[in-house]
């Protein structure tokens, strides 16, 4: 038995100018072959759970194309066609397999493509022909027509802040396996709904999240469905069929499977009011007066600017409070400004710089603050593996970065942007993160995961910025109206795909 494998990750912020490049991919990783399995067969990664059960089930994989970059803007056209076609020419040169497993973010949109990895599977279908397909995608995977419809079978992560990334590779090659070995006969079903949720309370480890799960899951052993999916889709993704939903791959009940979709998603419907009430977003004034007598370490999650959802990066709302206040204690962060780092390479290490800061990208909801301070470290090709569970153990490339003192808040500024709120780039530069009075970490929920059991406290601080949960302010044009919470007064409706 030979399995194929390949897929590309990219997760799209359509409010975000920055487009996503070719470099990008690059900066994240592009393997081809053998260079998949060397390289990521020891990674927190779906590919790494592929190569696993491969061994584990005794079936030989065949890796095609893989291709990585952190989330931003569309993907540009040029690079749209450059990664799709080599990841469909490498399928279309293998000879002699039997499945094909497609990895594939699931909220990816390029120039003149809103659903790129619907792009994919149909045009891998038309390769492999029956041969099996079997997708897996993120937790915030935006799922369509086209991925429901040219699939055999749907996979994603079960987990936010995301876990499982080996164990969804490993749970789709699984699938692959049964299918192929027990010539089994599979649907796909999928149900949306007009909804988008703030990240911060969907928690999948928390109620109501936690509720709907455990229904699922009777769901699944009572009527014997091969594999489930809930989706709460990237909420910063402006495309007509945006929203979230269920997807189920079940044998012949189709019936059977709309209908447990729906009893699902009119309880995660009506859950829509708590999710929103739970959102507890603390003003930044408000959050540094709650945190001025707390001995230990705190972390803002500033999830209006996180890379880790598309957003630049660049935001300097509160920096700026941060300096205005005088803070007091040592604070840590991380800034998006390849501008700086220029010049900070020019100025020199242990010199004083005096310049403005961020916001030159999310000029919208932020404006470049005024920094003086020392330059205290200086990286050239600055590279740190990840510490959270979270692609545990990908290397993230910085690039040139500089670390700057301004007061008593010490700012990593990069040239490259990447999943920012990890702490490994802070002890990288030779700081402890544990001693900080305060860390800034730029991500709506997945810093709890490393952050949980070392902080005294931590608070979702209201920002303004590209990837806000406050999403009445965002520019959306495209998205079906009515959705909820755009319009409160949406009626709940269910779109149904198999």
């Amino acid at each position: 038995m030979r399995i194929a494998v390949g897929g590309v990750f990219q997760e799209t912020n359509t409010f975000s100018p920055l487009l996503t490049k070719t470099a990008d991919f690059i900066d994240g990783f592009m393997y081809s072959g053998k260079e998949i399995i060397d390289n990521l067969s020891d990674k927190n990664i779906e590919y790494a759970g592929v190569i696993k059960a491969s061994q584990d089930y005794g079936f030989e994989i065949i890796p095609t194309f893989a291709a990585f970059s952190w989330p931003s803007g569309k993907i540009t056209n040029d690079t749209f066609n450059l990664i799709t076609n080599k990841l469909l020419d490498h399928i279309r040169t293998i000879q002699n397999y039997d499945a094909l497993i497609l990895l594939l973010h699931g909220a990816i949109s390029a120039e003149g493509c809103d659903d790129v990895s619907g792009h994919i599977v149909k045009a891998s279908r038309e390769i492999v022909g029956e041969k099996p397909i079997v997708v897996a995608h993120d937790l915030h995977a935006n799922v369509t027509k086209d991925i429901v419809t040219y699939s055999d079978a749907v996979v994603g992560y079960l987990t936010y802040p995301h876990t499982d990334l080996f164990e969804t590779g490993y749970r789709a090659a699984e699938l692959a396996y049964r299918i192929l070995k027990r010539h089994l006969k599979t649907e796909v079903i999928a149900c949306k709904i007009p909804l988008i949720l703030p990240p911060q309370t969907t928690s999948t480890s928390e109620n109501p999240t936690l509720n709907i799960i455990r229904k699922i899951k009777q769901c699944v052993e009572k009527y014997k469905i091969y594999s489930y999916f809930l989706f709460f889709t990237q909420p910063w993704l402006d495309v007509r069929d945006l929203g979230g939903g269920l997807v189920l791959t079940v044998g012949k009940n189709i019936s059977k499977a709309v209908e447990i979709c729906e009893e699902i998603l009119e309880k995660l419907w009506k859950y829509r009011y708590v999710y929103g009430e739970k959102l507890n977003l603390i003003p930044i004034e408000e959050g540094l007066a709650m945190i001025k007598n707390i001995n230990g370490l705190v972390v803002f999650g500033d999830g209006a600017d996180a890379p880790s959802a598309g957003a630049p990066g660049d935001n300097v709302n509160i920096l700026h409070h941060l300096i205005e206040s005088n803070f007091e204690g040592t604070a840590l962060m991380t800034i998006y400004d390849p501008e700086v780092v220029r010049l900070a390479f020019k100025t020199g290490k242990n010199n004083e710089l005096h310049t403005t800061l961020g916001g030159k990208i999310d000029n919208v909801f932020s404006n470049p603050v005024e920094v003086r301070g020392t330059i205290i470290d200086i990286r050239d090709d600055f590279k740190f593996n990840m510490e959270s569970k979270t692609l545990r153990g990908l290397t993230l490339k910085a690039g040139k970065t500089v670390l700057m003192k301004v007061k008593n808040i010490y700012i990593a500024i990069t040239e490259k942007r990447f999943a920012s709120w990890d702490p490994a780039i802070y002890s990288s530069l030779g700081l402890d993160p544990n001693a900080a009075k305060l860390i800034v970490a730029k991500s709506p929920l997945g810093y709890k995961l490393y952050y949980k059991d070392k902080a005294r406290l931590m608070l979702d601080i209201d920002n303004k910025g590209l990837s806000t949960s406050n999403f009445g302010i965002l520019p959306y044009k495209n998205v079906q109206r009515p959705i909820y919470p755009l319009e409160y007064y949406t009626k709940y409706r269910v779109d149904i795909y198999y």
